[in-house]
């Protein structure tokens, strides 16, 4: 979809219903794992064990899903990637529906069923679509959106590798932000206050930022949470900073006249921001620390966040303790 800052943030429907606001759901026990995380039981049944392969789980009449699906299909047939296996896994639908929607793609790979959400759960692959790749040793070297301009990179790459580079090995994807030069140099307005650096809003202990925007219901979710996670993180002398992001001003100011969400709001109506700090979907949650290294980087899951921020900082702070589970981004 776009608007007047150009392509926006993609909301993705999240697939696991238990980590969506304060819907609660257990979980099923993960199987043995190979490597870095992939079930060996999961990878056999995709017909991948062994085997370098990109996976992608969606759902069947997602646009995006179809998309990357489709894509693949293409890719194998063509045999674009020497030695790279593919294998989709139609999340919440039947093994009945799964076969069907194989044949009617002439799929030339596995098309597996997973009703209960279980393989998405262990894969962690939350929204829809997601895209896993695995070296041929079962460790999970990416997941996210489809990797079209570097996934060709990354099979050559792990071709080379001539043993096992375990559980630890980096993820292909994953840059390692500059906290202390992002928020030095990110200006943004804010709706009540001049623009200033996001730095100015630091604390002792650094800063909390939620990048959100006025039409993901994910983010509407994460809104809910920010006054109390704020005044949590108040004790601990760390700020939260919302940051709308791919909303034109007027749609921005018109939203936030009904909505207090007790922080200062910045935003941005262009694409800068969202490129520089690598925002791929919302809501994102980001913790620079004092002293300007970024400790937490994902979804608004705020146990998580907690974990990350660890020990105090200074021995006179309180831990941090959040009331709410959070919600996964869309």
């Amino acid at each position: 979809m776009m608007n007047g800052a150009g392509i926006r943030i993609v909301c993705m429907g999240l697939l696991i219903v238990g980590f969506v606001g304060g819907c609660e759901s257990e979980a099923p026990t993960p199987p043995a794992a190979v490597g870095g995380g992939a079930p060996s039981e999961d990878l056999a049944r995709l017909g991948v064990s062994g085997r370098m392969a990109l996976i992608e789980f969606g759902v069947i009449g997602c646009e995006l899903s179809e998309g990357g699906f489709a894509e693949m299909v293409r890719m194998a047939r063509a045999g674009d990637i020497a030695d790279l296996a593919f294998a989709r896994v139609v999340v919440g639908s039947d093994a009945a529906t799964a076969e069907a929607y194989r044949d009617g793609a002439d799929a030339p790979f596995v098309v597996a069923a997973d009703p209960d959400k279980a393989m998405a759960v262990v894969f962690d692959a939350t929204a829809a679509p997601t895209f896993v790749l695995v070296d041929r040793f079962g460790n999970i070297r990416y997941r996210g959106k489809f990797p079209a301009e570097t996934l060709d990179e990354w099979v050559e790459a792990m071709a080379a590798e001539t043993a096992d580079p375990g559980p630890k090995a980096a993820l292909f994807g994953v840059t390692k932000l500059d906290g202390a030069r992002l928020l030095a140099s990110t200006r943004l307005p804010e709706l009540k206050g001049p623009i200033k650096p996001l730095a100015d809003y630091a604390g002792p202990d650094g800063v909390v930022l939620v990048f959100i925007d006025t039409a993901c219901p994910f983010s509407s979710e994460a809104m809910n949470d920010i006054p109390s996670v704020a005044q949590t993180l108040a004790e601990r002398d760390v700020p939260l900073v919302a940051v709308n992001l791919d909303d034109v001003e007027s749609e921005v100011r018109e939203f936030y006249k009904t909505r207090d969400l007790g922080v200062p709001v910045v935003f941005d109506v262009t694409t800068s921001t969202k490129l520089t700090w690598g925002i791929q979907s919302v809501p994102t949650v980001v913790y620079v620390d004092g002293e300007g290294a970024v400790l937490y980087n994902g979804k608004a899951l705020w146990a998580e966040l907690a974990a990350a921020m660890g020990p105090a900082a200074r021995p006179e702070a309180k831990t941090i303790k959040f009331q709410m589970p959070g919600t996964g981004f869309g």
